[in-house]
């Protein structure tokens, strides 16, 4: 059975993932969805507004960069950034989660034409946690556990990404690789357990100098 326009409107209005809907001009056309409230905020006093009424200047050139590509290449974009109630004026912070949010945003074009303009669908997912997770795995894979500092798995990949970088952006980069001499006699003498306090001392040190 074929539904109607009200239980379409009905069925999206409940989705738990909120949908707006953005002219070409970033005007907030419409909101939808967004009925976690233990993970999104209320969009609806947004409808009406424009990108520049709510967001610093970066951040709405930064969503106008996104939905102009979108519109002149017609193709669905998948995007994440960052966002907190703070940042866009009109949205109660105390309706939704505190903090800095992780987002994950699905645009795409739409055929109808709202007010004279193109419009895009921005289907927008919190993936906060899933974030976090991913930056606590890579900062674990990344960093010595006993010092504190960069792996040699950081190392070269930041060597790797400075020297390709170089090639096109002329600027200053250091990387320091440090070798301690006759550690070895530390932990045959003292113990494991006085050179990793070595080791430790050391990291703090060298963090402490290049702070």
């Amino acid at each position: 059975m074929a539904l109607n326009e009200k239980q379409l409107r009905e069925i999206i209005s409940l989705l738990p993932d909120p949908v707006f809907i953005l002219s070409e001009s970033g005007k907030y056309v419409n909101f939808l969805g967004g009925e976690d409230q233990h993970t999104y905020h209320n969009g609806h006093p947004l409808v009406g507004k424009s990108l520049y009424d709510v967001l610093t200047k970066e951040k709405a050139d930064w969503f106008m960069v996104q939905i102009l590509d979108v519109l002149n290449n017609q193709g669905v974009r998948v995007v994440e950034y960052d966002l907190a109630a703070s940042d866009v004026d009109g949205i109660d912070g105390d309706s939704g989660p505190s903090g800095v949010l992780h987002f994950e945003g699905k645009v795409c074009p739409l055929t109808m034409i709202y007010g004279g303009e193109r419009a895009v669908l921005w289907l927008t997912r919190n993936v906060t946690k899933r974030y976090q997770m991913e930056c606590l795995l890579r900062m674990q894979s990344e960093t010595d556990a006993l010092t504190g500092l960069f792996n040699r798995r950081r190392f070269m990949d930041t060597l790797q990404l400075e020297t390709s970088t170089a090639r096109m952006v002329r600027r200053d980069a250091c990387l320091l690789l440090l070798d301690l001499d006759h550690f070895k006699r530390i932990n045959d003498n003292f113990g494991h357990q006085a050179g990793d306090k070595v080791l430790q001392g050391l990291g703090q040190l060298v963090t402490q100098i290049l702070a």
